[in-house]
């Protein structure tokens, strides 16, 4: 199948590369600049210097709700705005209504067109994402929310993480990190150490982080939790990951991160102080759960990884979604909405 990728903001990047992993025909655009999407996208053959519109799948993925909640809010105004340049990177909001009304005009209405919103902002939906005529794929869906037709696409990728699996493949970095952890020295019995890496205080977070730190130490008494906020290359903060006993995973803005997939792509077994508030299949749930009873083991965390998260199977998601958009509704099977193969609770 040839497909067209609009990046706007570069988020898109894994599910591109499992497109074009599967087989598919990708062309991919985005205006990040970000050195690895380039290069990753460069490494895969899908990069292109211009946009392409024209394909049997256009898929644009930009982070819509992010962009409704900064104009609703009145925020992130000292940006530039462009409106002879539509594609211009900033993150002045009201962008995104040019760039937007300028997509829409060079994309045939005989073509399936694919919107997914890799936004943070679950609880916001952009009039643009819920009016234009698509399938409709959002990463933080909320279980109750009223968005017709808008369907879950839980996925998001460390972009650096990325080019590392495709220039070479992860194995160094795990082998490396196995002999680190043999040299580790465990701390006493009863007391495993917990890591947490990432930044804690961003405004975006508007606290949360902190008060799940808190609350999550409180609740595990018998773990000792360290904390690690900046001072490391990304490089040492995966070696840190990998040599502790478990990693704290907790929610950015939005319910996933780039450390879900760090932890999972590097076998790194993890625990959550809170449910995922957002639509995901239970593997998800399993793999990052709140119970330490119910930790996967390194083995585990990769399994989760190679069946369920990979780049390969969040493509092999959308093209399912799409071939279920496409096929006629009287083909269908009655309970053609209960598929397992990625069940949604």
């Amino acid at each position: 199948m040839d497909i067209a990728v609009l990046d706007i903001g570069g988020n898109f990047l894994g599910p591109a590369l499992g497109l074009r992993q599967l087989g598919h025909h990708v062309r991919y655009w985005t205006d990040s600049k970000h050195e690895s999407i380039q290069q990753a996208a460069r490494m895969a053959g899908i990069l292109e210097p211009e946009p392409v519109f024209q394909a049997d799948v256009f898929l644009y993925a930009a982070s819509f709700s992010d962009e409704q909640w900064a104009r609703e809010l009145g925020i992130q105004q000292e940006g530039e705005i462009r409106p002879e340049e539509p594609l211009f990177c900033t993150i002045h909001p009201g962008q995104a209504t040019i760039r937007n009304r300028w997509i829409t005009s060079q994309v045939s209405n005989r073509q399936a067109m694919v919107l997914i919103d890799m936004g943070d902002a679950a609880s916001t939906t952009s009039p643009y994402f819920r009016e234009t005529p698509a399938l409709k794929l959002k990463r933080e869906r909320l279980p109750w929310a009223s968005e017709d037709g808008v369907l879950p696409f839980p996925f998001l990728y460390q972009p650096e993480l990325l080019y590392l699996e495709l220039s070479g493949g992860l194995d160094a970095l795990r082998k490396e990190a196995r002999e680190v952890r043999q040299q580790h020295e465990a701390p006493g019995p009863g007391r495993k150490e917990v890591l947490f890496a990432g930044t804690v205080s961003h405004w975006r977070y508007m606290g949360r982080r902190a008060s799940l730190l808190e609350l999550w130490q409180d609740r595990n008494p018998d773990l000792r939790l360290r904390v690690v906020e900046g001072g490391l290359t990304l490089m040492q903060t995966w070696k840190e990951l990998q040599a502790c006993d478990l990693a704290l995973s907790l929610p950015g803005r939005g319910e996933l991160c780039f450390r879900h997939h760090e932890l999972a792509a590097l076998g790194i077994p993890a625990i959550a102080p809170e449910e995922f508030h957002i639509q995901v299949p239970r593997e998800w749930r399993q793999a990052f759960p709140t119970q330490q009873s119910e930790i996967l083991d390194r083995e585990g965390m990769l399994a989760f990884y190679r069946n369920h998260y990979h780049p390969s199977c969040a493509a092999a998601w959308l093209i399912r979604l799409l071939g279920e958009q496409q096929e006629p509704s009287s083909s269908r099977p009655a309970n053609s909405e209960e598929d397992t193969s990625h069940p949604v609770r």
